[in-house]
């Protein structure tokens, strides 16, 4: 895992589980209530404020119904998978696989 991977992955982390309270919640006073103690589990554990201050602005504006709608993804039938472990040279295996 690359050090940019890893903060990317970090950073987003709060973000998605403030998205899961509001889809969870299906009252405005509860998720408030519960986004603000996921914010301070997220403190007590090390992350900078300014973080976790980014992620709730980015969901402020998100509501509980989009979150629950199902997505339309088209299928993209000449994608090919390569599952492998997540490790330190994976993105230069996967930069090699795309350009061939």
């Amino acid at each position: 895992m690359t050090v940019a991977t890893a903060v990317r992955l970090k950073n987003n982390l709060p973000y998605s589980q403030f998205l899961r309270v509001k889809r969870i919640c299906s009252e405005r006073h509860d998720c408030k209530e519960h986004l603000a103690q996921m914010s301070q589990f997220f403190k007590e554990r090390g992350y900078p404020t300014h973080v976790i201050a980014t992620c709730l602005k980015r969901t402020e504006n998100i509501e509980c119904k989009d979150l629950l709608q199902t997505k339309n993804r088209t299928r993209q039938d000449d994608k090919i998978v390569c599952a492998l472990d997540f490790i330190t040279f994976s993105m230069d295996i996967i930069k090699i696989l795309k350009k061939h």
